[in-house]
């Protein structure tokens, strides 16, 4: 199945073949990059980054692992708040249940 040509630089071409030919990046990542809005230029150009590639600094590194490590902080926070929430609306049923029946001691005697 032929594919619809490929405008780049207002000349239409034939999306593999030029893939292929310019050799930069494999015709399944373009026609992705092409379906997620990327412009035709970029889509054959721009090379892909390998998730084996190195991280391009260190700086960029240790903000990551800090938003990472600040992220969780934030979630067991929140974790804990719940939990002492929960742990004290059992408390206060408990201490209703409690006064209850020391009510209805009190009634019965």
């Amino acid at each position: 199945m032929k594919s619809k040509p490929v405008i780049v630089e207002g000349k239409p071409y034939d999306g593999p073949a030029l893939a292929r030919k310019l050799g930069i990046v494999p015709w399944p990542i373009v026609r992705m990059r092409l379906n997620r809005g990327w412009m035709p230029e970029d889509a054959f150009r721009v090379p892909v980054r390998r998730s084996c590639d190195p991280v391009p600094d260190d700086a960029y590194k240790a903000a990551f692992h800090d938003s990472e490590r600040i992220r969780h902080e934030a979630a067991a926070q929140h974790h804990r708040e719940r939990r002492d929430a929960a742990l004290r609306r059992i408390d206060e049923a408990e201490g209703k249940q409690v006064r209850r029946v020391a009510m209805a001691q009190q009634q019965a005697e």
